[in-house]
């Protein structure tokens, strides 16, 4: 699964976070319902996990940091995600993971808007295609 296909995937699982991967949203006389911003729903589509750092892999630094001696482990064909690139709408120059952040919290881009941005940046870099289903 690519990383735009898993944003896309994880992005129907629950509303948008914004300042949090996973959060909670208030609903008057309900209980919370959680949230995840893209990064979230990507690592939640995909089945990332939260595991401890044996020190093995690469260290994905997620909204300021990791854990002590936990980290996400992301699939290897996600390493992608730690190349700078430029925000599309700023111009910062940040990793790619923190772009996916700036542009979920700081410009309030939809999950799916997210994902179109990250497709042909992950192409390019990685020469991963998404799998195209044909309708019969």
């Amino acid at each position: 699964m690519t990383f735009a296909e898993a944003i896309r995937l994880g992005s129907v699982l629950r509303p948008q976070a914004f300042g949090d991967t996973f959060g909670k949203k208030k609903r008057w006389f309900r209980k919370p319902e959680t949230t995840s911003c893209a990064l979230g729903a990507a690592i939640e589509a995909a089945g990332v996990q939260w595991l401890p750092d044996t020190g093995g892999g690469t260290n994905i630094t997620v909204r300021g940091g990791v854990s002590a001696g936990m980290a996400w482990m992301f699939p290897p064909e996600w390493n992608f995600t730690s190349t700078h690139e430029l925000c599309p709408m700023c111009r910062v120059n940040s990793t790619i993971i923190g772009l996916i952040e700036h542009l979920n919290d700081y410009h309030h881009w939809s999950r799916q808007d997210i994902a179109g941005w990250v497709e042909p940046v992950e192409a390019r870099l990685t020469g991963a295609r998404a799998c195209q289903i044909k309708a019969r």
